[in-house]
């Protein structure tokens, strides 16, 4: 079990059944030293070092001024993401207090002035993390220190997906000519160029080692059976920018012109996107719930789509003024992050938030049950951004 030494947490400090004569006067309780064993480890609470600690987290010094212990609480234990204490060493409250722990939005984690761009994010675990972005750049994160990688490349790799630590793979576009594209494969040692001559590439994903989709310029699409890539017919030519799914036979690709289309198993058709614009992310979490989010070239409002299974419909509540989105991704759909020039945003099932806001542009986004990623720029270095749940 790690210790994670000093971890934030934000104390909202709750009493039960406190008596009518509890003192009324504030009294400040700094909470150092309060610790609790859990599955995540032992979480310490410092707020003299809390702000901006690498964790990820914000303490600070609340009070309550009718049942304000005067000392640190005891015999803590973690349950249901809380921090419960069932003794009151002062006496004062009578009952169980409770200490929720509230996360720090956001915070850098990486940056490389030498990096213009990174654009995609993808983990296997909370130590393997891959980052991958312009002039083939690609770093690691084993849960201790971030590391570059050698990719064999000098293009942008655009986007990564991987069914494991040791088989992971790259899109690969050039800028320049939008004609020089390829995917990378990396085996846990080493990457190396698995297809090439292929047009430019920009998005990658699969249901398993044995069903892996690749997307780009002139409505390409790959496929990888685990034995070889071959092209499917995706009966369009616009420019597809993103591929994910739920399975082998519900996978959605997005592109340039409002192009969605939809793959069932067998053969990809097109959907009625309800739009006309550059449609440049695309996530689903099962056959009735999906999500797309892009922008206007010429202004106009945000777009984020969302799927019923049926249609497609305009899902940008919450959204204040209009955005460029460039990505999204999510754990459930009341649960769904969207990155793009206006920052970080979170939807909960009826309406968008702002989490965050670190300038630049965020190309990016991916996570887990216990973290999230979200990767881009700010026109003076590459930066990727974690937050913790």
């Amino acid at each position: 079990m790690t210790h994670k030494s000093c971890l934030p947490i934000v104390l909202a400090v709750l009493a039960m059944g406190c008596e009518a004569n509890s003192p009324t006067e504030t009294v400040e309780q700094s909470l150092q030293g309060l610790s609790s064993k859990s599955e995540r480890g032992s979480i310490t609470c410092d707020p003299q070092t809390a702000d901006g600690n690498a964790d990820g987290y914000v303490c600070a010094r609340l009070s309550d001024k009718r049942c304000a212990p005067t000392v640190g609480l005891e015999a803590l234990e973690y349950r249901d993401n809380s921090l419960v204490g069932t003794d009151d060493p002062v006496g004062r409250c009578p009952g169980k207090w409770t200490l929720d722990a509230v996360p720090h939005p956001w915070k850098v984690v990486y940056e490389d002035p030498s990096t213009f761009a990174l654009v995609g994010v993808w983990s296997s675990s909370a130590t393997d993390v891959f980052v991958t972005g312009a002039a083939g750049e690609v770093v690691h994160f084993d849960g201790a220190t971030w590391t570059s990688q050698i990719s064999g490349t000098d293009f942008e790799i655009f986007d990564v997906w991987g069914s494991s630590s040791t088989n992971v793979y790259g899109a690969v576009g050039d800028d320049d000519t939008g004609q020089v594209g390829a995917i990378l494969h990396y085996d846990g040692v080493s990457w190396t160029h698995e297809v090439i001559d292929v047009p430019y590439l920009m998005g990658i994903w699969g249901s398993s080692s044995s069903d892996v989709f690749a997307v780009g310029r002139w409505g390409t699409i790959l496929h990888f059976d685990g034995h070889q890539w071959s092209q499917q017919a995706s009966g369009t030519t616009e420019f597809l920018w993103d591929v994910w799914g739920s399975s082998p036979t519900n996978v959605f690709a997005v592109g340039s012109g409002g192009t969605i289309l939809h793959y069932d198993g067998t053969s990809w058709s097109p959907q009625v996107s309800g739009t006309s614009v550059v449609l440049r992310g695309v996530w689903a979490s099962s056959e009735t719930s999906a999500f797309a989010v892009g922008w206007h070239t010429t202004g106009g409002t945000t777009i984020a789509l969302a799927y019923d299974g049926s249609s497609w419909s305009v899902a940008n509540n919450g959204f204040t003024a209009p955005a460029v989105l460039l990505g999204v991704w999510g754990r459930s759909p009341t649960d769904v992050y969207a990155v793009g020039n206006v920052g970080i945003w979170r939807y909960d099932g009826s309406a968008w938030t702002n989490e965050a806001q670190p300038g630049g542009e965020l190309w990016g986004v991916w996570g887990s049950d216990t973290e999230t990623y979200a990767v881009g720029f700010d026109f003076n270095s590459a930066k990727i951004l974690r937050t913790r749940h």
